[in-house]
C-alpha cells in the first residue's frame, strides 16, 4: 500500500490520540486556571465527539477529559448534559455498550463525575446509567467495581428518590459482596455507598439491612485495624440506627465494650493486653478524630430512641469516658459528645445524676463560655435536662459545686447566671437563646439554694438586653423566692440580712410588674418590714428630720 496513503491517516490517528492526552492532563492538573482556560476554548464540543471514535484508547481519554472537566466546574458538567438536546450525554450512553474493561472504569468515573452535581444528577440517571453501574459492580475488575460504587454514592447522596433507584435496580446484593472483597479500598467505597443509602428513611435502611444479612456483614468490619474502612463503618452504622429503632437495638446489642472504648477514648496498654491494672492503663493510641465524631453519632442516634436505648447505651459505655472525652476535646465531635450526654440526662434520672457526680457538669459550665453558638446551645441542652427533674440534688449540684456570688468574677463559674446572659442577648442565635431560657427556667423551679437564686437579680451588663424577658424572668425568680421562704424558715432572716429584700423592693420601681408578685411576701413579713425597705419610707423619715430641725 502507498505511504502515501496511510501517512495522512496515521498523522490524523496520533493528533487525536496527541490532543486527548493533552487535554486529559490539563484538566487534571493542579492548576485551576487550566480548566477555565478549556471552558473558553470550548473543549467539551470537541471531545464529545470523541466517545464514538473508532480507536478504544481515544475514546477513553477523551471520556477521562470530559469527566475531569465536569468534575471541575459545574457549567461544564451542565454543558455535557444538558447542551445541544443533551447530545453529548447521549454519546456517553451509547458508548456504554462496551465490554471493555479500561473503558468501563473510566465511564464510570465520568459518570460520578457528572452525577456529583445535584442539579444535574437526574438527568444524568434518566438515562438508564444506574442499570450500568450495578452490572460493573459484578465486573471481575476490581477498578472497575470501585468507580461503579463511587458513582452510585455520588448518585445516592444527592436524594432519597435516586437512592430507591439503586435500591430497585438491585445494587444492594453486590454492594455487600464488594464489601467483602479483599481490596481494602473497594471496601471502603462499598460501606460509604451503603451510608448514602441508609441515610435517607427508615425504608431504605429497612431494605439495605434486609438484604443478604448485609447489616451483620457491616458489624464484622467494626474489628477492622484499617481506620478509614472503620470511619465508614461506623458512619453507615450510625445512619442505620438514625432510621431504625429496631435496627438501633441489635447495633447496641452487638457492640463490644473495648471497641466502643477505643474508638472514643483510644487503645491502652490494659484494653490491648486485656490486662486489668490500673497502673497499665496509660493511653497508647490516640483515636482517630473522625472515628471518635462516628461513634459518638452511632451512640447518640441509639439512645434518641429512648430509655430503653439509653440504658443499653449507658450498659456499654462509661459515662466517665464521656466526661473525659469532652474535657480534651474540641470540634464537631465534641458536640456530638454534648447531644450524647444530653440524650442520657433526658431519660435517665440515674444518668443525670451520675453526670453529675462525676463532675460533668464542670465541664458544661466551661461550654458554656465557647465561641461557637452550637456547642454553646449542646451544652445548654445538657444542663436543661439535668435539671429537668424535680430533685433539688441533681439541681442543687448544678450550682453548688461552682462558686456562687454577686461579684463579676465569681458569676464566671455560676451556671445560672451564664444562662441568665445567653437567654437575654439579642445578639445571639434564637435557637440559642431558647435553649438557654429553658434552662434557666428549670434550674429556677426546681432548684432550693436562694444563693443560686440572688445573683440573678443583677441585670447583665453589655448591650443588646432583652428588658421584657428579663423582667418575666424576675418575676419568676420572685415567685420561686416566695415559694422557698415557706419551705425553708431560715430563708426568712437571710433575705433581710443579705439585703436582698431591700433589692427586691427597689427592684419594682424598675420593673412594675414586680410589685404585684412582691405583695404575696406579706405572708412572711410585716407591712411594717416591707415599707421599711422601701423610698417612700427613706423620704418620709428624711422629711420628719428636716421638718424637725427647721
Amino acid at each position: 500500500m502507498s505511504r502515501a496513503v496511510i501517512q495522512p491517516f496515521e498523522e490524523y490517528q496520533r493528533a487525536r490520540v496527541i490532543f486527548v492526552q493533552t487535554v486529559a492532563a490539563l484538566a487534571g492538573g493542579k492548576d485551576n486556571r487550566n480548566v477555565e482556560l478549556l471552558k473558553r476554548l470550548d473543549a467539551i464540543r470537541l471531545l464529545g465527539p470523541l466517545l464514538t471514535d473508532p480507536v478504544i484508547s481515544i475514546k477513553q481519554y477523551a471520556a477521562l477529559a470530559i469527566g475531569t472537566l465536569a468534575g471541575a466546574d459545574e457549567e461544564i458538567a451542565s454543558q455535557v448534559v444538558n447542551d445541544d438536546n443533551g447530545h453529548i450525554l447521549n454519546l456517553i450512553l451509547k458508548s456504554l455498550e462496551t465490554s471493555n474493561r479500561f473503558y468501563k472504569k473510566t465511564a464510570c468515573r465520568l459518570l460520578g463525575k457528572l452525577s456529583k452535581w445535584k442539579s444535574l444528577a437526574a438527568k444524568v440517571v434518566s438515562g438508564g446509567v444506574i442499570t450500568f453501574l450495578v452490572s460493573c459492580l459484578e465486573d471481575c475488575d476490581g477498578e472497575v467495581k470501585l468507580f461503579a460504587a463511587s458513582a452510585l454514592q455520588k448518585i445516592c447522596m444527592n436524594g432519597e428518590d435516586l437512592a430507591r433507584e439503586v435500591i430497585n435496580a438491585g445494587a444492594i446484593e453486590p454492594l455487600s459482596l464488594c464489601l467483602q472483597e479483599p481490596d481494602i479500598k473497594l471496601k471502603r467505597q462499598a460501606v460509604l455507598t451503603m451510608s448514602n443509602i441508609a441515610k435517607h428513611s427508615d425504608s431504605h435502611t429497612r431494605r439495605l439491612c434486609e438484604e443478604k444479612e448485609t447489616l451483620g456483614v457491616i458489624l464484622h468490619y467494626l474489628q477492622t485495624k484499617d481506620t478509614m474502612l472503620r470511619r465508614q463503618v461506623l458512619l453507615c452504622l450510625s445512619y442505620i440506627a438514625q432510621n431504625s429503632s429496631d435496627k438501633a437495638a441489635q447495633i447496641i446489642n452487638s457492640l463490644n465494650n473495648q471497641l466502643l472504648e477505643e474508638n472514643i477514648a483510644g487503645a491502652t496498654k490494659a484494653n490491648i493486653y486485656s490486662i486489668r491494672s490500673a497502673t497499665d492503663a496509660s493511653p497508647m493510641r490516640r483515636a482517630d478524630p473522625i472515628c471518635q465524631q462516628n461513634c459518638l453519632s452511632l451512640l447518640y442516634n441509639i439512645a434518641k430512641h429512648g430509655s430503653g436505648h439509653t440504658n443499653q447505651v449507658s450498659a456499654k459505655i462509661k459515662c466517665e469516658t464521656l466526661i473525659r472525652f469532652l474535657e480534651t476535646n474540641q470540634g464537631p465531635a465534641r458536640n456530638v459528645g454534648l447531644q450524647l450526654i444530653s440524650t442520657l440526662a433526658q431519660y435517665s434520672k440515674e444518668q443525670a445524676e451520675q453526670i453529675k457526680r462525676l463532675g460533668g457538669h464542670k465541664v458544661l459550665a466551661l461550654c458554656l463560655y465557647e465561641q461557637k453558638p452550637e456547642t454553646i446551645s449542646y451544652a445548654c441542652n445538657a444542663i436543661n435536662f439535668m435539671a429537668s427533674y424535680p430533685n433539688p440534688d441533681i439541681t442543687n449540684g448544678l450550682v453548688e459545686d461552682l462558686a456562687i456570688g454577686i461579684n463579676e468574677n465569681v458569676k464566671y463559674y455560676n451556671i445560672p447566671y451564664r444562662l441568665l446572659e445567653l437567654s437575654l442577648n439579642k445578639n445571639l442565635p434564637q435557637y440559642l437563646v431558647n435553649n438557654a431560657r429553658d434552662a434557666l427556667e428549670n434550674i429556677i423551679k426546681n432548684n432550693t439554694n436562694l444563693d443560686a437564686l440572688i445573683p440573678l437579680l443583677d441585670r447583665p451588663n453589655y448591650s443588646g438586653v432583652d428588658d421584657s424577658h428579663y423582667e418575666k424572668i424576675l418575676c419568676t425568680i420572685v415567685k420561686r423566692i416566695h415559694d422557698l421562704l415557706g419551705d425553708f424558715k431560715s430563708y426568712k432572716r437571710k433575705l433581710i440580712e443579705n439585703k436582698t429584700l431591700r433589692k427586691l423592693i427597689k427592684l419594682k420601681s424598675t420593673y412594675k410588674s414586680l410589685e404585684e408578685e412582691l405583695k404575696s411576701f406579706s405572708d412572711f413579713y410585716s407591712q411594717e418590714i416591707m415599707n421599711y425597705y422601701s423610698d417612700e419610707y427613706e423620704q418620709k423619715i428624711r422629711e420628719q428630720v428636716i421638718n424637725n430641725l427647721s
